[in-house]
């Protein structure tokens, strides 16, 4: 598991940190469910609310989110080979508001364009990105998980490591050598 989070920890360098949707707190519950549809073949335009994207909840965690944000991952890494506006777009500052953040990003088509195509909005890519990077973190913890969206999250992140780490490193394996230290 330390190599999934040192991954982890370096797509949240190159990608949104979710400050306040990555905290260890108890959310309101989650009212949607994630699309089922397939990373590679999701076409139409994703409903905001496919998967929670608000400051207050929390997406519960499903290896077709997951699936779906590694294969987000790899096609911003390629736009970004194209578009270097794209890197700027999803450098983050931390003292912004997720709305903020989604703006940025809203506001480079070919950013925008990359989630889409894998089934993803500006804002559920927000999302899961600080709760993926907060469960594997918080999964390593050796104090007993909470209950909740939270701890089901981490135990999750536990369960599924294999499959996880083998989409990130597929996901990785679309990255110019050198981009992410």
């Amino acid at each position: 598991m330390p190599q999934m989070i040192h991954n982890m920890r370096m797509v949240a360098c190159c990608a949104l940190l979710a400050g306040p949707a990555a905290a260890c707190s108890e959310p309101a519950p989650a009212s949607a469910s994630a699309s089922a549809a397939s990373p590679a073949t999701a076409s139409a335009r994703p409903a905001e609310n496919a998967i929670v994207t608000t400051q207050q909840e929390i997406p519960r965690l499903t290896m077709d989110n997951i699936s779906r944000y590694y294969q987000a991952l790899t096609n911003i890494f390629l736009v970004a080979k194209a578009h270097s506006e794209v890197g700027p777009a999803l450098s983050i500052d931390a003292s912004e508001s997720d709305a903020q953040n989604i703006a940025k990003i809203n506001a480079i088509p070919a950013a925008v364009d990359a989630l889409h195509r894998a089934g993803m909005t500006p804002a559920q890519y927000l999302a899961i990105t600080g709760t993926l990077a907060g469960s594997m973190i918080g999964s390593e913890a050796s104090t007993p998980l909470p209950a909740g969206v939270v701890g089901d999250n981490m135990r999750f992140v536990k369960q599924h490591h294999a499959e996880i780490e083998a989409l990130q490193k597929r996901a990785f394996a679309q990255v110019p050598h050198g981009s992410i230290q």
